[in-house]
């Protein structure tokens, strides 16, 4: 997951698609993206018992949130659930853990 995290924070965010090429390699970092998106949330990470793991994961769907904007890259019935909760929940704990600290 760290070498997941790492490379989704070198890729630039792509602008807007206006021609046909763009457009083509838009959809080219989409298919890329998809084995990855489908396994932090199909894949039971954002469970995952360890904290590190969870708190990579988080950084990877902040990275594909940006990547992938203004689409989400994720459909409806994930988002809304385990994703978003599981997102909010592992920044509560870090914030608990560096206010603690």
């Amino acid at each position: 997951m760290q070498k997941a995290a790492n490379a989704l924070s070198q890729i630039e965010q792509s602008r807007q698609p206006r021609t046909a090429e763009e457009l083509q390699a838009a959809k080219k970092q989409e298919d890329a993206l998809k084995p990855l998106s489908n396994a932090v949330v199909c894949g039971g990470l954002l469970q995952h018992a360890d904290k590190e793991v969870r708190l990579l994961v988080a950084m990877c769907v902040t990275e594909l949130f940006r990547l992938t904007a203004p689409e989400p890259p994720f459909e409806d019935k994930h988002l809304r659930v385990s994703i978003m909760c599981s997102i909010v929940e592992i920044f509560v704990v870090l914030l608990f853990l560096f206010l603690a600290s």
